[in-house]
């Protein structure tokens, strides 16, 4: 075992009430399957944005744009979209994974996160990234291929 703790975030908006997605966290955990050790906690962006603890984290709120993923159906509009600042997001999903790494706690989001967009925006465009720090201890968005 290392002393290491993987950290991650997914920024994501939604429409669905901060209640009615903590209310449905234990469903979705067991739906995909997390880790029994992950740790999840749901935050609104303009909360997160007031905190100073990780100057990294919030230099990333205030700067980073992401793009959305659009269905098939709404693949026409792509050409016209521009990407999104991550402080206008609604929310964020912080993922805490004892003794694992960064990109382990943000494989464990991936799932999370399309099962809320499933139940709450399927077919509608998705804005948003899955974050972590990288080597030099600044968050980017994390690829996962």
């Amino acid at each position: 075992m290392t002393n290491k703790t993987g950290e991650a975030y997914a920024f994501f908006n939604c429409n669905a009430s901060k209640e009615a997605i903590e209310g449905e966290i234990p469903d979705i955990r067991r739906v995909v399957e997390t880790a029994n050790g992950l740790e999840l906690s749901l935050t609104e962006v303009s909360t997160l944005r007031t905190r100073r603890e990780d100057p990294a984290l919030s230099r990333f709120i205030e700067t980073a744009e992401i793009g959305s993923i659009y269905p098939s159906k709404l693949a026409h509009l792509r050409s016209t979209d521009k990407p999104k600042k991550v402080r206008d997001l609604r929310y964020a999903l912080h993922a805490i994974y004892p003794d694992k790494s960064n990109e382990d706690a943000a494989g464990e989001l991936v799932g999370v996160i399309n099962e809320i967009y499933t139940n709450h925006e399927a077919g509608k465009i998705f804005t948003g990234a899955i974050v972590g720090k990288d080597a030099e201890g600044e968050y980017a968005v994390w690829d996962n291929e």
